[in-house]
């Protein structure tokens, strides 16, 4: 077994040499992930299969590389990484965006890049990766940089990225496109405080995509937590004749989920709002700019 898969890791990045750089990535990184779904399939994850997987990760990395170009960004090293997770189909960090990642020293700050082919790509791989009745990624790509779906997708995380206020940046001379925002990781809906700032920028045929903590301390705006408030109490009066029900009455099950996602919902809507007049906004949105202008233009 181990030297069926040191020979994939070998071949599968010759396979497709006489293909585009960004097509023999995919061939090689599809070889890999049919070979682990196989081991998997076979309940033969093992110390050995994990080395191999973390050795094709490296091999990706190698052929990510030169796909994506030299980056320079101050504060960060230039030697970069895969930006993928696992390899394994099902695992939670299975389906990453497919690029190079730099990381911090303290690992608090990551730039993602990739290009905007193999953004593409990605795209068209995630229409439909909740399933067709769940809210996916947009497959136009500046609609898809505004939406929690994507980076909840994209991005390193056990959990779903919940968007808080969008920050007004300014995009580069040269960029399509620049995006951030405000957000909080979370595992369920309700109130957060929200720590951390994405930002995306789309420039020189490249896509990038930030994750850094807030420098400005961000407080709770109690005007907004009371539609929280309100909203699970009207869920928990909803509750109690669901269980009246012995728990079978799935309408009623169905109604207390909504009038919780509702509130969400309505306590988003006013965050968004009411943060604009906050202390920490201009704070924050001076942060987000300095991230983007950190980028490279070429």
């Amino acid at each position: 077994m181990k030297s069926i898969l040191i020979a994939l890791l070998i071949l599968a990045p010759m396979a497709a040499r006489a293909a585009s750089p960004e097509e023999s990535y995919l061939a090689a990184r599809d070889a890999y992930i049919a070979n682990f779904k196989a081991l998997s399939d076979a309940k033969k994850i093992d110390d050995d299969a994990t080395k191999q997987h973390e050795m094709a990760i490296g091999e990706l990395g190698k052929l990510m590389r030169p796909i994506v170009g030299p980056v320079a960004i101050k504060g960060l090293p230039a030697e970069g990484k895969s930006s993928l997770d696992s390899l394994f189909d099902g695992d939670m960090g299975f389906g990453l965006l497919d690029g190079m990642i730099y990381s911090s020293a303290d690992e608090k700050t990551h730039v993602i890049v990739t290009t905007d082919r193999l953004f593409d790509r990605w795209l068209r791989a995630h229409k439909d990766w909740w399933g067709p009745k769940s809210v996916n990624v947009p497959q136009e790509v500046t609609a898809a940089l505004t939406t929690e779906a994507f980076y909840t997708q994209a991005l390193q995380t056990d959990s779903a990225i919940f968007k808080y206020v969008e920050l007004p940046v300014a995009k580069p001379a040269n960029a399509k496109f620049a995006f951030a925002m405000l957000v909080a990781r979370a595992q369920d809906i309700g109130p957060r405080t929200p720590n951390e700032l994405i930002v995306s920028v789309v420039q020189g045929g490249r896509v990038f995509v930030v994750s850094a903590p807030a420098n400005a301390k961000v407080a709770s705006i109690p005007a907004c937590q009371k539609i929280w408030d309100e909203a699970q109490r009207k869920a928990a009066a909803a509750q109690q004749p669901h269980i009246d029900s012995e728990m079978k009455n799935e309408k009623l099950s169905e109604q207390r989920e909504r009038i919780g996602q509702d509130g969400d919902t309505a306590f988003h809507r006013c965050f968004a709002q009411q943060a604009k007049s906050q202390g920490y906004f201009a704070d924050l949105t001076r942060q987000a700019q300095a991230l983007v202008d950190r980028l490279p233009s070429k």
